[in-house]
Parts: C-alpha cells; structure tokens; sequence
C-alpha cells in the first residue's frame, strides 16, 4: 500500500515527520534544564534569606543581650563597643529605625551608668533628683528587653515573609 500523498518522501511533511524525535528530545532536555535551573534558584534565594537572617539575628541578639545585662548588671558599662560598632552594620541589614533604636539602646544605657556614676560618689545612694530618672532608665531597659526589642526585629526575621 503506498503512503497517502502528504507523507510521501520529499514532501515538507514527511521531513517534519522525520524530525519529530529531534525536536522532541530537545524539548524534553530544554524542559529538564528549566527545571534545574529553576531549582538552583529557588536554593540560591534560600541560602541568601538564611545567610541574611543569620545576620540579622546576630545584631538582634546583641541588642536583647544589651538591654538584658542592663537591667541584671550592678554596674553597667558606660558603652560597649562591640555593641556600638554593630551601628553601621544595623544601618546597612535594617535601615535607619533598627540603628536609631540601637542608638536610643545606648544612650539609655549611657544614661543610667551616669547615674550609677553619681550614686557611687554619693556612697552608694541615689542622688534625691536622680531617682526619678533611675527609675524611668530601668523600666524602659526592662520592657524593652522583656517585648519591645522582639517586636521592633520581628519584622525583620519572619519566616512567613520567605514564602
């Protein structure tokens, strides 16, 4: 039986017949190459959210770690430069609230050692027009060490923005 008219050998159809498995294996390699590469990126981004959240979580765990050695310290220190270095480094992963906030971190401490400076001189004794403001240094240190600081970094550290 011959072959219908279409598929006869020259015709445009029995070439494109004759390269059907071609094109076809190389769509399939096109595909599964897409599909590497895809992953790879899928991986890549992974690995840089994980690599930033790693870093992210580090100057937030110095800040907590600040704010809690503040208020169980008997003496504080007047500053902590590994503290105050992470400065520019929260500017750079967080922008400018999370250093300005590190900032206000330090300068309450700052604040407090002051005091504690006064109270030393004055014998161990809170000068009379400094309680109040002892008082107000330690609460602010406290509830920021207890909910605030988790609150101002949350944003920066949730798992449910990588999706």
């Amino acid at each position: 039986m011959a072959a219908p008219g279409w598929f006869q050998e020259g015709s445009i159809s029995f070439e494109w017949a004759k390269s059907a498995p071609t094109t076809l294996v190389a769509l399939v390699i096109g595909c599964l190459a897409g599909y590497i590469a895809y992953n790879q990126w899928r991986v890549a981004k992974a690995k840089l959210n994980l690599d930033l959240f790693e870093r992210r979580y580090a100057v937030f765990e110095a800040t907590w770690t600040e704010l809690s050695q503040a208020i169980q310290a008997h003496e504080v220190r007047m500053t902590n430069p590994d503290f105050t270095n992470l400065l520019p480094k929260a500017q750079f992963l967080f922008g400018p609230e999370i250093r300005e906030y590190m900032f206000e971190v330090s300068s309450k401490i700052g604040e407090l050692w002051i005091i504690q400076r006064k109270t030393k001189a004055n014998n161990s004794v809170v000068p009379a027009d400094q309680i109040d403001k002892d008082i107000e240094l330690l609460n602010w240190l406290s509830k920021h060490a207890m909910e605030d600081c988790r609150a101002r970094f949350a944003p920066y550290l949730d798992f449910q923005r990588w999706r």
